[in-house]
């Protein structure tokens, strides 16, 4: 396992992880996305990004609410499903996210099953895998990499609302 924080001089602070064979808690990965059906093992995660906080981090106080991620490079390994992820987002007003990430795969049907039994889609879920399917049919090597948006607390895959919101910061 590789793991470092770095402050940067804007105030933003530069993440750099690499962790492999990492077992989690039984039945942790059904309480994160419940149907899911990921299992309890991810073979790796790698991450260089930069993030910034409302408040700077302290020892003691309140949590670190994120305002911004820069996310340089994600890649996961996690029940023989390939997936990378690059993008920025903020947080609000309301402290949901805005902006986009972009996600990649050549596994691209297994992880729309993960999306669909964990009930991420919603009902833009046919209109996302014809996607999904038409651009693995384009690429030459099946892969397939879609931009997944986030606006004023609803998430789109590609160009479908589905509907799902994230949340960054706690703000009221």
């Amino acid at each position: 396992a590789e793991a470092a924080l770095a402050r940067q001089p804007a105030g933003d602070y530069a993440a750099h992880l690499r962790l492999s064979d990492i077992a989690l808690p039984e039945g942790a990965a059904d309480r994160l996305l419940p149907g899911a059906d990921l299992g309890d093992r991810i073979a790796s995660v790698s991450a260089d990004a930069t993030v910034g906080f409302a408040h700077p981090p302290a020892l003691h106080g309140p949590h670190p609410e994120l305002a911004r991620v820069h996310l340089a490079t994600l890649s996961i390994d996690w029940g023989g499903r390939g997936l990378s992820a690059s993008g920025d987002l903020s947080a609000d007003a309301a402290g949901l996210a805005e902006g986009q990430i972009a996600l990649t795969t050549r596994d691209w049907q297994s992880w729309f099953d993960v999306a669909r039994r964990a009930g991420l889609l919603g009902r833009g879920e046919h209109l996302v895998e014809s996607l999904l399917r038409s651009m693995a049919e384009a690429s030459p090597d099946g892969s397939v990499s879609i931009p997944v948006s986030f606006h004023k607390g609803r998430m789109s895959v590609g160009p479908v609302p589905t509907g799902y919101m994230l949340r960054l910061a706690q703000r009221q």
